[in-house]
């Protein structure tokens, strides 16, 4: 026996181990074997990666290397047959043709020449050698040296053994299942008969009947194109066998080797006793979980099932002489697949099903058979959901129709509201630029005539006032244009933006301490923000909430003497509410009177509807609390 890994192994007749040869063990380089060749009951001819001669004496071995200048010709795998009318053992190895004349010593000729690309097999065929490749069949002189004539076939893939059936039939076991070739002027595909790959083919006891090897074990093939399958639970080394892997000994004997070891037994002992397989389903389930168990094939039920338990299970089950497991299950469903589907061994299938009628049909058997004819078969109705209905569809459409013109009209009027909103934002913006326009040139006004009459008294005094006194009237006018630079600036900033959020505020007020301080300053500044920063506060409510706070601020830095000084933001979508507190000296309201600018602050401050709340709540220094109770109505104001 020889293996891929493992060397030779040597036994007798009755199976008992004798011997191996290993790498390393007398033989250095065999330990894969790809062929066994019996020149005689003493003789046999190993090939691995080299060739060797192995000699019987009783229950003596000897085994020799045999000189041969080429040691790479054989692949992975390889045919070889014996030709009788020549003596000759004719090896075909995918990669040329290797000749053994068994002579003493042993001759091995490698012809390249008979190399045919994908080509495993070889057989005698009438007065030729029959050679197939994965396209053609070669008819070949017997000295291998002439093609006599060629035929096409099929694009089978490989082509890893032939056997001759009758006159004029081989029988082709290819990559895409077992065929029945009928060989005259062209090559015709008279039968598929099995549908999977195929190893090695080899004749049995009775006419017309043949074994094969496949990666699910042995089928017997009779006169009668009937199969027989047999699996690992029967007896098998294995299910999976492998290429030209089989011989067949004087005696009638079957050898296939697999995966496993070989499977060895005489045809003519194997019983041929027909099994009748129970078929059935073993359990039915949806996704609401078990329908039903144990369904008998003449039953034919039919299940109405929601549309919620489309996942459908359906497990089957065939009892007969072997185990449920060595069966091939097929089933074909009406309303989803017209043909049989071949589930192989396993059992379950699992369906998503839409809406409709489905018919299942199934049955077991040794092989899939795409024309099988049964009437094992349930029905299995998955009903429409209630939106799927004609009346709830005509329904639907009825209300969708409605609602379409409703919301057309709808749309239609949102159309007309949006278009007199935008004619009164744009009519309430123009009432607010000219209301800044009017406190523009109120202040800045009263401010610029302030500069004109100091200008003009040091234009017309300028030479009788005191150096110090004219110093004194220039940081007046410098203090001044510093102040009407500001309102210039912060009047600009709120016209030109019609919605100021909270967060662009604060942003301000922050960039004015720092502009004013500078980085230097010894004051220690501490900002709260506890307000919805996403709010959007009016143009005139920002302006006018701007100068209260500046003006607040001025007066913590020029008269207050304070250290420290705290900004507090707070507030949500409705209320905005802005704290400024100093540790400072602290001021009386009852004293200051409408001093500090106080008369403007609490002025600003009715305009936009806060409330003001001076050193409420502390015990040293100074505060200011601006609250706006709505900042709907506050921006609202600008209608007022």
């Amino acid at each position: 026996m020889g293996t891929l890994q493992d060397g030779l192994f040597l036994f007798d007749t009755l199976g008992n181990f004798k011997k191996q040869y290993y790498r390393g063990i007398e033989t250095p380089e065999l330990w894969f074997v790809r062929a066994i060749i019996q020149l005689s009951e003493d003789r046999y001819v190993i090939i691995g990666d080299e060739v060797y001669e192995l000699l019987v004496y009783g229950d003596t071995y000897e085994i020799r290397a045999v000189p041969f200048m080429k040691t790479d010709f054989v692949s992975y795998y390889c045919d070889i047959i014996e030709d009788q009318a020549t003596g000759l053992f004719l090896i075909q190895t995918g990669n040329g043709l290797l000749t053994i004349v068994p002579e003493t010593p042993l001759q091995l000729k490698f012809d390249f020449s008979g190399y045919v690309p994908q080509s495993l097999a070889l057989t005698p065929f009438g007065d030729d050698i029959l050679m197939a490749s994965n396209k053609q069949l070669l008819f070949m002189e017997r000295n291998m040296k002439e093609v006599r004539s060629q035929l096409t076939i099929p694009d089978f893939g490989y082509v890893r053994c032939m056997a001759e059936y009758r006159p004029g039939q081989i029988l082709l076991g290819t990559d895409m299942g077992l065929y029945l070739i009928e060989v005259s002027d062209t090559a015709i595909v008279r039968q598929k008969l099995y549908s999977k790959i195929v190893y090695d083919i080899q004749p049995g006891a009775a006419k017309g009947e043949f074994w094969f090897s496949t990666d699910y074990g042995l089928f017997r093939l009779d006169a009668q194109f009937r199969l027989m399958h047999f699996s690992k639970e029967a007896g098998l080394q294995e299910n999976e066998f492998n290429t030209n892997s089989g011989d067949r000994s004087p005696s009638g004997k079957l050898f296939f080797g697999g995966v496993n070891g070989i499977t060895a037994f005489y045809p003519t002992q194997i019983a041929a006793a027909t099994d009748h397989i129970f078929t059935y389903v073993s359990s039915l389930s949806t996704s609401s979980g078990l329908l039903a168990r144990y369904i008998q094939p003449s039953d034919n039920p039919a299940y109405k099932l929601s549309y919620r338990e489309s996942n459908i299970e359906i497990d089957l089950l065939g009892k007969g002489r072997k185990s449920p497991s060595s069966y091939n299950y097929q089933y074909k469903m009406r309303g989803l697949s017209p043909d049989w589907i071949d589930m192989g061994r396993n059992t379950k299938v699992n369906f998503h099903l839409t809406p409709g009628t489905y018919t299942f049909y199934y049955t077991v058997s040794d092989i899939f058979n795409p024309d099988a004819i049964v009437e094992d078969a349930f029905t299995i109705i998955i009903r429409p959901p209630l939106y799927k209905r004609w009346w709830f569809v005509t329904s639907a459409m009825l209300s969708i129709l409605g609602a379409s013109i409703y919301l057309f009209i709808q749309h239609k009027k949102k159309q007309t509201l949006k278009l007199m909103y935008e004619y009164q934002l744009n009519e309430k913006l123009q009432k607010e630029r000219m209301r800044i326009s009017r406190e523009l040139h109120d202040n800045i006004g009263a401010q610029m005539a302030t500069v004109k009459r100091n200008i003009n008294f040091l234009v017309n005094h300028l030479d009788n006032l005191p150096k110090e006194q004219v110093q004194i009237k220039m940081l007046d006018l410098e203090g001044i244009s510093t102040q009407i630079n500001q309102e210039l600036r912060d009047t600009i900033w709120a016209t030109q933006n019609e919605h100021i959020s909270v967060s662009d505020f604060i942003t301000r007020i922050k960039n004015y301490v720092f502009q004013t301080l500078g980085q230097e300053s010894a004051y220690r500044l501490i900002y709260e923000e506890r307000c919805d920063t996403e709010v959007i506060l009016g143009p005139f409510l920002a302006l006018n909430l701007h100068r209260i706070c500046l003006e607040t601020l001025n007066n913590a830095f020029k008269h207050s003497g304070a250290s420290e000084l705290i900004v507090t933001f707070e507030g949500n979508a409705d209320y905005f509410k802005v704290t400024i507190r100093d540790n400072g000296v602290g001021f009386d309201m009852e004293a200051i009177h409408e001093g500090f600018g106080l008369g403007n602050i609490k002025h600003r401050a009715a305009q936009i509807g806060a409330t003001l709340y001076f050193n409420r709540g502390i015990s040293q220094g100074s505060s200011l609390e601006v609250i706006i109770e709505r900042l709907e109505n506050a921006n609202k104001s600008i209608d007022t």
